[in-house]
């Protein structure tokens, strides 16, 4: 039998009485909790980011100056999907969306997914599919696109990592060669609905019509 789930959302945004760019981002954080006999038991999170690109355009704010006010994913998120210059969505962004004619996309929302952790207990059951289709189903409203770095967790530089985290995620199990993981992770989120930008680790999630 299959265990129950239930993701508890946190939102952090801004609230400033003046206008300035990280006010139209919002970091969304997700703990992801399994139900048993015992009652509520952790089992891992997920972290998103909604950017209001339209409400900051419609105030004067660029894209870039969003992107860039809050983190460094989501600053990579703008240089692999934006064109600098123009501040709009770049062609291959477009033609993966299936949308490369769409001028008037760069002033809406992203929803990026940051990053999903789930603890070794709770794997192979379908969970990071389903959480990932709760997520958009609740937060990808008004987007535009809805979008995620494909990053295995297990590559991440040393220093970032926290050890204690590392041995209770089992890391060192994951395959450690860098095309290999991140082939396998691609097709994961291919399966799921997810479609690449060329010749970068985006992709962009493409609802079925």
């Amino acid at each position: 039998m299959k265990d129950s789930f239930i993701v508890s959302y946190t939102t952090k945004a801004s609230i400033n009485d003046f206008f300035e760019p990280s006010n139209y981002v919002y970091n969304i954080k997700g703990k992801i909790m399994a139900l048993d006999e015992d009652g509520e038991v952790y089992a891992g999170e997920i972290l998103l980011y909604y950017c209001d690109l339209e409400s900051a355009f419609n105030n004067g704010e660029s894209a870039f100056d969003v992107m860039d006010s809050v983190s460094e994913s989501t600053l990579d998120c703008f240089n692999e999907l934006f064109n600098y210059d123009t501040k709009e969505l770049n062609k291959d962004t477009l033609i993966a969306l299936d949308d490369e004619n769409a001028e008037y996309i760069y002033n809406m929302n992203i929803l990026l997914i940051d990053r999903i952790e789930i603890l070794p207990k709770y794997r192979g059951q379908g969970l990071t599919k389903k959480i990932i289709e709760k997520a958009i189903t609740i937060h990808g409203n008004k987007t535009a696109v809805i979008t995620l770095k494909v990053f295995p967790l297990q590559l991440e530089p040393k220093e970032l990592k926290d050890p204690q985290w590392e041995r209770e995620m089992q890391l060192d199990q994951f395959e450690s060669d860098d095309e290999l993981a991140t082939s396998s992770l691609m097709q994961y989120y291919r399966n799921i609905g997810f479609k690449q930008i060329a010749d970068t680790r985006y992709m962009v999630y493409i609802e079925e019509s």
